[in-house]
């Protein structure tokens, strides 16, 4: 993974500037490996807690408006109902069947929780975008 993520930095962006926010169209592998890094590894098991803006209908339940609720983050990012191999690393789950794009994100995938409160993907990746030349060249090894 961490080779392919490499080459891909290497071949979008090169070792002479700086990496800019549209070339994350031009790597799909690894802008996939972020979605997925997000999904397999979560902080935590529930969610920011949110209040149901109306009444609805969850599984045979009225749930009231005003009741505050808190997803369970985890078992979203893990269920095997959602994801295949839910345990498994396998960024890509979010590419299209040649690997050369990525598939529309599912709607279940929510890394940062949903609502007014959610932290943007994009600020998150222009941060990892910023600093990218700073791993330019570097490897990472596993730790024992």
């Amino acid at each position: 993974v961490q080779s392919r993520i490499h080459a891909e930095i290497d071949r979008t962006v090169g070792r002479n500037r700086q990496p800019a926010w549209k070339d994350r169209f031009e790597m799909p592998f690894t802008t996939a490996s972020m979605w997925e890094i997000l999904r397999w590894r979560t902080e935590g098991s529930l969610g920011m807690p949110r209040g149901v803006k109306e009444d609805i209908i969850l599984g045979g339940f009225i749930i009231p408006k005003g009741t505050v609720v808190l997803p369970n983050s985890r078992g979203i990012k893990r269920s095997p109902e959602l994801w295949k191999r839910p345990d498994d690393f396998d960024p890509t789950r979010f590419l299209t069947p040649d690997g050369a794009a990525l598939i529309k994100k599912p709607e279940y995938h929510l890394p940062f929780s949903v609502g007014k409160q959610t932290i943007s993907l994009r600020s998150i990746l222009r941060l990892v975008w910023r600093y990218m030349h700073l791993i330019n060249g570097h490897t990472f090894r596993q730790m024992t």
